[in-house]
């Protein structure tokens, strides 16, 4: 720097004239030795929606912040760094009221779809919509997974799903895990993904799938580098499926998910039209309406999630169906749900017939049946048999003149690792007899290759893990197989055979006033009674 003057020497100014390289490290360093030590994963917020440390909404559209206070510059806001970025569609100006949102329309709209459940899942579709925008600010962020034929109007529905987000939204009809996070970075927009085919090699769905799973919770994942530096990544982002036929999916992944089913459209029908500069009005004033009324959505998540404890959900779909539900609510209600919409809801989410966790089994119940079903190779009659047909076969025994004998059942088991115990009187009940499983043993092992519950020869199956849980299973007992001596779990064989009451009378030994639920509970309290006491109620 130096100074220049006029030509009387009065007016002096600095006119820079260079840089000092190690001045301005000097300086740099200071101030983030200043800054302190910090993690870029937990500090740095991208593009979408997020929860500040008072549990105030951020919503970063890019090039500035929106709060409920108003518009905020980008750069260090309390404590985190929300770093400029490209500009995406911000709320709409003004506020929008319950009466002016257009999720209305929208839900009109869906509604002309073919749906499997028509009254629901038009909803649900709303939701995600509305959960979608709250993205990184939501404990648990909800997926749909559209599935229909051809003609069924799945890609209109990701049209307006890019319309109504604009820039605001990664969508690709051909990507990989990589590919999305690397795309998303420190975001969390809106991912929708058309064509997610079941193929022959799910290899890449199966990644795209896990990343999904992850990004609910916001699970952190840890990759490797060339360097030798681990690289931390974790996504916020609701996921948007579509596809004619689902991939296979694992319990876990089918429970966080909303499946929404299309017909055919009936024959004629013209599909609607979608006015892209309409549906990107749509969405500013859904994103405007979202922010606003967040203390909102966090009230009525909390009330239909506490109705559905009520009415026997469990925490997952809670989380799931809970957070699309009252994230529709909130774009067409100011007021909080009556009695008469919540009890239509808890109807149309009954545990027992949402399709999404009614036939989903809990891993211990997949471990059981995927063992029943296994064979244990050839039989008397040169025909493969299975586990549960042998089982049958023992214990139809003394109802049908079978010409197999309980020993020869009870070879054909010890063939793959497998016995039938009976534990001493408990409660004045009969003995109760189980079937008793490997920890280890060779053809035990065979038997779950390349399942999910496979093993090592020289450690515990991961079969084992999973059958102890099961009601009334005993985890560790040494039990005579084949000779030999070893270490079993036992699962009791009426949780096996799950006949009908009137069979489970004759085999457990019951009275006939006795209901099939008190029978599975003395049993159950028995053998847990035994346990607490130190007792061992088998026979060695």
């Amino acid at each position: 720097m130096r100074k220049s003057t006029d030509k009387d020497q009065t007016n002096h100014e600095w006119i820079q004239t260079g840089w000092k390289v190690q001045a301005t490290i000097d300086v740099l360093f200071s101030a983030c030795a200043q800054k302190g030590i910090w993690n870029a994963l937990n500090k740095v917020k991208g593009h979408g929606a997020w929860q500040d440390d008072g549990g105030n909404l951020i919503y970063h559209c890019g090039d500035k912040l929106w709060s409920l206070d108003g518009a905020i510059e980008t750069g260090e806001y309390q404590g985190f760094v929300y770093p400029t970025a490209p500009q995406i569609s911000a709320p709409w100006d003004e506020e929008v009221n319950a009466e002016n949102s257009p999720a209305h329309d929208l839900l009109k709209l869906f509604k002309t779809w073919n749906w499997a459940r028509p009254e629901l899942d038009p909803v649900l579709l709303v939701g995600w919509f509305a959960s979608a925008i709250l993205g990184g600010a939501l404990d648990w962020r909800p997926m749909v997974f559209l599935t229909g034929d051809k003609a069924s109007g799945k890609s209109t529905l990701q049209k307006i799903a890019k319309h109504l987000f604009g820039d605001g939204i990664l969508q690709t009809a051909d990507t990989t895990p990589a590919g999305i996070y690397q795309q998303v970075g420190h975001g969390c927009l809106p991912i929708a993904i058309d064509e997610l085919e079941n193929e022959a090699n799910n290899e890449r769905t199966t990644g795209i799938l896990k990343l999904a799973r992850l990004a609910s919770s916001g699970a952190v994942m840890l990759r490797g580098g060339a360097n030798h530096k681990g690289t931390e990544f974790a996504c916020y982002s609701c996921f948007l499926f579509s596809a004619i036929l689902m991939p296979p999916l694992r319990a876990q992944d089918r429970s966080r998910m909303a499946i929404l089913s299309l017909n055919t459209l009936p024959q004629g029908q013209k599909p609607p039209a979608i006015k892209k500069v309409v549906f990107e009005t749509y969405g500013r004033k859904l994103k405007r309406r979202m922010i606003d009324k967040w203390p909102f959505f966090k009230d009525v998540l909390a009330h239909y999630q506490s109705e559905m404890v009520k009415n026997g959900h469990d925490g997952r779909s809670c989380d799931q169906f809970g957070t699309l539900i009252a994230a529709a609510h909130v774009l067409l209600s100011d007021k909080m749900p009556s009695r008469a919409l919540t009890k239509k809801y808890m109807a149309m989410l009954s545990p027992d017939i949402l399709l999404e966790i009614s036939n989903t089994n809990s891993n211990s119940d997949d471990c059981l049946d995927y063992l029943l079903q296994s064979n244990i190779g050839k039989w008397r009659s040169g025909t493969d048999k299975s586990i549960s047909a042998l089982l049958e076969m023992y214990l139809d025994r003394n109802e049908t003149q079978q010409y197999v004998v309980p020993d020869d059942v009870k070879n054909g088991l010890a063939a793959v690792g497998m016995a039938i115990s009976k534990s001493v009187e408990l409660n004045g009940t009969k003995k109760i007899e189980f079937l008793s499983v490997a920890i280890r043993h060779k053809q035990t092992l065979d038997m779950f290759k390349d399942s999910d519950w496979t093993g090592k020869s020289d450690t515990e199956g991961g079969w084992a893990q999973a059958l102890s849980r099961l009601n009334g299973a005993w985890p560790s007992k040494s039990v005579r197989v084949d000779g030999l001596v070893i270490k079993c779990v036992q699962v009791p064989l009426m949780y096996v055979y799950r006949k009908s009451p009137d069979d489970l009378e004759k085999l457990m030994g019951f009275e006939e006033d006795f209901t099939l639920k008190e029978k599975r509970d003395a049993t159950e309290s028995a053998i847990a009674g035994n346990r607490e006491d130190g007792i061992d109620p088998f026979e060695t």
